[in-house]
């Protein structure tokens, strides 16, 4: 194993005494950070010439800068290695050579490896609309409007090809395969590969992976490129570190044209949760009442809220039966925390969060903007309310594992409040 560091140069003149440095104090590779004004293939090969010499391996380089044009190959990248049951993951890009004759070039591929478990994915792209944003000056791709590369689009990594006969000729297409593939000579395009997505054994050792691009009109091999990578015969140890992300219900429901909480809500839920899990995360957001996040003042967001209240002459009752399946669902996933909702606003904890309630046979909102975080009316609630759920948590076996979130994104000006 190498060990290594960052490496930010400032000026192309010091790059001698920055990799020295770096051998001195016993590295042998180094992320790049590199900003001129204009990339030029002369500091490319500099820095790769000075690299070399210290016997140091740039093994990437920060990305966050934009420039059209200039393409930096400091590196040859040729695999890497991972453990029994880790996962790992690499792209391929593709396009059509910039001074061939052909524009571009529908195309399949084939992956060739002993690993059994390796998932390909289309590395898609979104409309990015506004990018010059004020008072932020880095970590740009760039500050123009246009298509940037984002979403994972499933593939299927060895599909069966199949021959169509069209009246311009044969076509071959990857059967069942709903993305297909066109190279082009005007831009990158690239396909990302995970290797044992779902965290099963791999046979320790050396495994090749090679993936061939084809093209779809004659099944003629134009293109491949092969990694290789080492697995170690050990394993990872069971997770300790807590890890979340924020989890937006309300979105999925409106994105999917979907009722919240039904039962293909769940499903949705339950698809994104999983994928989730396959990246590490343990925890996840419970929105016991609909989560105070990114709420201007005096907004609302759609109702997200899985506790029922009911409130009867002043007397709350609560129905934690949709809880229960929303934390079942998440557990028969791979989620072993939970993350209550917040309490109270987000930017200073100023007030209650949205709540709705039943209240005389009638559903309103009971609580939210207009609810003073200290105000006796809603101590009173929540007085109620978690002393409900903590019978609940216990009941459940969840009161070590459950998690309580007060504000979001305080500031030292609500200090005094």
């Amino acid at each position: 194993m190498k060990l290594g560091t960052l490496v930010r140069i400032t000026n192309i003149d010091d790059v001698n005494e920055k990799f020295e440095v770096l051998k001195n104090h016993g590295f042998e590779s180094c992320q790049l950070v590199y900003k001129p004004k204009e990339y030029t293939m002369q500091d490319a090969e500099t820095i790769k010439s000075a690299a070399d010499k210290a016997g140091i391996e740039i093994s990437a380089q920060f990305c966050g800068y934009y420039d059209t044009d200039t393409i930096w190959d400091l590196y040859s990248y040729t695999g890497g290695s991972l453990l029994e049951n880790e996962t790992f993951s690499f792209q391929i890009a593709f396009r059509c050579s910039s001074s061939a004759d052909m524009h571009f070039l529908p195309v399949f591929t084939e992956v060739i490896s002993d690993i059994p478990e390796i998932s390909c994915y289309y590395v898609g792209y979104v409309p990015v609309t506004h990018a010059n944003i004020p008072n932020l000056q880095t970590c740009f791709v760039s500050r123009e409007c246009g298509l940037y590369p984002d979403i994972l689009i499933p593939r299927k990594s060895k599909a069966k090809i199949k021959k169509e006969i069209f009246p311009g000729g044969n076509i071959f297409f990857e059967q069942g395969e709903k993305t297909l593939l066109t190279a082009v000579n005007d831009c990158w395009q690239s396909l990302w590969f995970t290797v044992n997505e779902n965290g099963r054994t791999v046979q320790s050792g050396e495994h090749k992976i090679t993936v061939r691009f084809f093209n779809r009109k004659n099944k003629e091999l134009v293109g491949e490129s092969t990694v290789t990578i080492i697995v170690i015969p050990a394993k990872l140890p069971k997770q300790e570190l807590i890890y979340t992300n924020w989890f937006h219900y309300d979105c999925l429901s409106d994105y999917y044209c979907v009722d919240m909480f039904s039962d293909e809500h769940f499903e949705i839920m339950k698809n994104y949760i999983k994928t989730a899990v396959k990246n590490g995360m343990n925890m996840i957001l419970t929105p016991a009442f609909t989560p105070p996040l990114d709420t201007t003042e005096g907004a609302q967001r759609k109702t997200a809220q899985l506790v029922k209240i009911t409130v009867i002459d002043g007397i709350y009752t609560f129905d934690f039966s949709l809880m229960k399946r929303f934390i079942r669902m998440c557990k028969s996933v791979g989620i072993n925390y939970f993350e209550h909702s917040h309490l109270f606003t987000q930017w200073g904890a100023k007030a209650a969060p949205k709540i709705m309630a039943t209240v005389n046979e009638v559903e309103k909102q009971i609580f939210g903007w207009k609810t003073k975080a200290s105000g006796t009316k809603y101590k009173d609630f929540l007085h109620a309310y978690l002393s409900a759920l903590d019978t609940f948590l216990k009941k459940e076996g969840l009161e070590k594992s459950f998690l309580f979130h007060i504000s979001d994104e305080p500031s030292d000006k609500d200090r005094g409040d």
